[in-house]
């Protein structure tokens, strides 16, 4: 009997915590990195010069670089002691992937570790290039920005190609924003507004 009681007296804590998550604004929300963040295509590089480093052909590049002006890129991130959970929400589609702490996932030639240390969020990636022979080592990582004005997300993707040694940088950043749900709700009810 105690032990429903106490998973009724959760239930109305999580309740509570979820009423008063939803009265927060998404800054208010973000915690180091967890919840959604948007892409912010006017402080971020494109993903051009990455694409082509993997050695993906021109048509998809220009194809990916047009979807994210068209749809807003959202991610993500669950993050506990253990593991990080990280959703990406793009045009062609969502993308979930699960990393425990130090520990390999490793998918056919593609190998990739997450650690998380002091707010840093590193994703390690080794895998053969799309086109063009040898491998690629990609360092992805994720902090809160410490020098901006705003609250932001700062994405430094480091790509390197083994065999040549070149380098190619990236940055790119995250405002906190609603879920895609909300997002959807909100701009329905501006259409309706536009359309009355």
């Amino acid at each position: 009997m105690a032990s429903t009681k106490r998973k009724a007296d959760g239930d109305v804590a999580g309740e509570s915590s979820d009423a008063a998550k939803k009265q927060m604004t998404p800054a208010e929300r973000a915690r180091d990195l967890n919840g959604w963040w948007a892409l912010d295509l006017t402080t971020s590089d494109t993903l051009e010069k990455h694409l082509a480093a993997l050695g993906m052909s021109e048509i998809p590049i220009l194809a990916a670089v047009k979807a994210e002006k068209e749809v807003t890129t959202l991610q993500r991130f669950d993050i506990t002691p253990t593991q990080v959970v990280i959703r990406k929400r793009m045009r062609l589609g969502t993308i979930d992937q699960k990393h425990e702490f130090g520990t390999p996932v490793v998918a056919g030639l593609k190998t990739t570790t997450a650690t998380y240390e002091a707010g840093e969020l590193v994703v390690t990636t080794s895998m053969p290039r799309v086109k063009g022979g040898g491998n690629v080592e990609l360092l992805d990582s994720r902090r809160i920005d410490a020098g901006s004005d705003a609250l932001r997300m700062h994405q430094h993707m480091v790509l390197s190609i083994l065999s040549t040694g070149e380098k190619v940088e990236t940055h790119r950043y995250y405002l906190p924003s609603d879920s895609p749900e909300e997002l959807e709700r909100l701009a329905a009810l501006a259409d309706e507004a536009a359309a009355e």
